[in-house]
């Protein structure tokens, strides 16, 4: 009988966890926004958003993915930091790569500070989610 008990509260508590991890949502507190280098000076652009103290996903998707490999309109030169501290420099972009992703921490009132210095037209896109 005991033992049956014990299998009976496991098993409705496994049900509860999946359900609870199935219900699950991301939600997204910035972006996609898209940013689009143009000419002379590299661009600066800083953006704000409300958050909630804690980590979140930062993912940037440079120019546009083909689907042979191949990246468009990407950019070569960039740096990316949240709350002031560099998430992203240089050196991780080039147009062979498309898609970064990293958690970041987050507070109350976040800060996106991004600089472009690549060729005319290239952009990335810009999301948080948390």
């Amino acid at each position: 009988m005991k033992r049956s008990v014990v299998i009976s509260v496991v098993l409705v508590l496994s049900l509860i966890i999946g359900i609870s991890s199935a219900l699950a949502v991301e939600v997204t507190l910035f972006g996609p926004k898209q940013y689009v280098r143009t000419s002379g000076s590299p661009d600066v652009f800083a953006d704000t958003f409300v958050g909630v103290p804690g980590q979140g996903t930062l993912i940037v998707k440079n120019g546009n993915y083909d689907g042979g490999h191949r990246v468009e309109d990407g950019v070569s030169s960039a740096t990316m930091s949240v709350n002031g501290l560099e998430i992203f420099g240089p050196n991780d972009f080039n147009q062979n790569v498309y898609y970064l992703e990293t958690t970041v921490d987050l507070i109350e009132d976040n800060t996106v500070d991004i600089t472009l210095a690549s060729a005319l037209g290239s952009y990335i896109t810009v999301e948080v989610t948390e």
